[in-house]
């Protein structure tokens, strides 16, 4: 029997390859950074795929990018 399709995505710190349901998906929203829980919200987004890469992302900058003029807010970020 065939399977199904399963997305593979990239954590922007570590760069650790996965299935998308593994990773916490950030997601531009009114020009705020905000965490995509259902991984559904329309927008520029990103993936990071732990505990340790979401605390090191304040750190990496490369995310500015990622986001295309996102604004950080470290309240909805951490």
């Amino acid at each position: 029997m065939k399977k199904g399709h399963i997305p593979i995505r990239t954590c922007i710190i570590c760069k650790k390859k996965a299935p998308k349901f593994e990773f916490i998906r950030y997601v531009k929203k009114n020009d705020l950074l905000e965490i995509d829980e259902k991984q559904i919200l329309p927008g520029r987004g990103f993936y990071i795929c732990s505990e340790e890469c979401k605390q090191k992302i304040k750190k990496y900058k490369g995310w500015l990018k990622k986001g295309k003029g996102v604004k950080s807010n470290e309240q909805k970020t951490c």
